[in-house]
C-alpha cells in the first residue's frame, strides 16, 4: 500500500458522498502522488472515473498508468493539452478539448463523458487544477471551480482536485479551499 493510499483511506473516512477534496502536493512529488491517487480510486476504492489532463497528454498518461499496472479500462480521459501540442491520438475513452483556456469545453466534455459511464461510484481527478492558472486568470478559474465542484455534487461524483502547493498560489489555494469538503496534504 502506498503512502497516498494510506493517507487517503484515513482522510476520506467519515466524509459524506459525494465529496470533493482539495489534494495539495509538493512540486517534486506531484506526478507520483497523482498516479498513486488514480491507483487508489481505481484499485482500492473500485470507482470508475474521469481524469482531466492539463499537464500531460492522454497517451503519455495512459502509458505510464499501464506500465505501473493501473488498469485504464475504468477510466475515461478529458485531454486538454494534446491538441495544443499537435499530438492528439484518438482513443475510445477520451474526449479532447482544444485548449486549457476553454473552460466551457472542459465542462461540456465532463458532461458528455459522464453520460457515457455506467452506474456505481464515480470520481473526477484533475492532474493539476493550478495549471489552469497558466491559461486563465484566477477569477475565471475560481468561478469555473465553483461551477464544476457543484456539478460534481449534483451528479454524485467524488472529486479530487489536485494542485501543486507553492508560495505563488497560496491565495488561490485558500480561495479554492472554500468550495471543498476537506483539504488533504500529500
Amino acid at each position: 500500500m502506498t503512502k497516498v493510499s494510506e493517507t487517503m483511506g484515513k482522510e476520506l473516512k467519515g466524509l459524506p458522498t459525494p465529496f470533493v477534496v482539495l489534494v495539495l502536493t509538493q512540486p517534486s512529488t506531484h506526478f507520483k502522488s497523482y498516479l498513486d491517487l488514480i491507483d487508489f480510486t481505481v484499485n482500492k476504492e473500485k470507482m470508475e472515473g474521469i481524469c482531466v489532463t492539463i499537464t500531460r497528454t492522454v497517451s503519455s498518461l495512459k502509458a505510464t498508468l499501464e506500465a505501473r499496472g493501473t488498469p485504464t479500462d475504468k477510466i475515461r480521459f478529458i485531454d486538454c493539452i494534446s491538441r495544443v501540442t499537435g499530438s492528439s491520438v484518438e482513443c475510445d475513452n477520451c474526449e479532447f478539448v482544444s485548449h486549457p483556456s476553454n473552460l466551457t469545453d472542459i465542462s461540456i466534455a465532463f458532461t458528455n463523458t459522464l453520460n457515457k459511464m455506467g452506474e456505481g461510484r464515480k470520481f473526477l481527478i484533475v492532474d493539476s487544477w493550478s495549471s489552469l492558472l497558466i491559461y486563465n486568470d484566477k477569477k475565471k478559474v475560481l468561478g469555473f471551480s465553483n461551477f464544476m465542484i457543484n456539478k460534481l455534487r449534483t451528479e454524485d461524483v467524488n472529486g479530487f482536485i489536485t494542485t501543486v502547493q507553492t508560495r505563488d498560489n497560496e491565495e488561490f489555494i485558500d480561495s479554492l479551499n472554500i468550495f471543498c469538503d476537506k483539504t488533504i496534504k500529500l
